[in-house]
């Protein structure tokens, strides 16, 4: 298993990042990207239990967990509840898969 406490120094657990304007709010997502037996590949947003996507190419797997993930938020949003984020400083991953960063963006 590998650790990459460097990668979360700047962004914390995943709440919004500041900007000048929160007209279109971004939130970094901690993507953990795997690939099955059968060629199917997995996003997985560690960052935001319950948020994901998978699909034939890594593009539409991260695509997949962007639009979930904002899904998701809307939600907690819609619902005055807190956003689920977790802290990822000290997620382990597997040899078999990658960590990707990726920012998803409420339009």
């Amino acid at each position: 298993m590998n650790t990459h406490p460097t990668l979360y120094e700047n962004l914390g657990t995943g709440s919004i990042l500041e900007s000048s304007s929160n007209a279109n709010p971004e939130y970094p997502l901690y993507l953990v990207i795997s690939t099955d037996e059968y060629g199917v590949i997995s996003a997985v947003v560690a960052n935001l239990p319950g948020a994901g996507g998978c699909g034939d190419t890594e593009d539409e797997a991260i695509e997949g967990a962007k639009e979930s993930a904002l899904d998701l938020i809307e939600e907690h949003q819609n619902s005055n509840e807190a956003i689920g984020w977790i802290d990822v400083a000290n997620l382990k991953i597997g040899n078999d898969e990658r960590l990707k960063v990726v920012v998803a963006t409420h339009a």
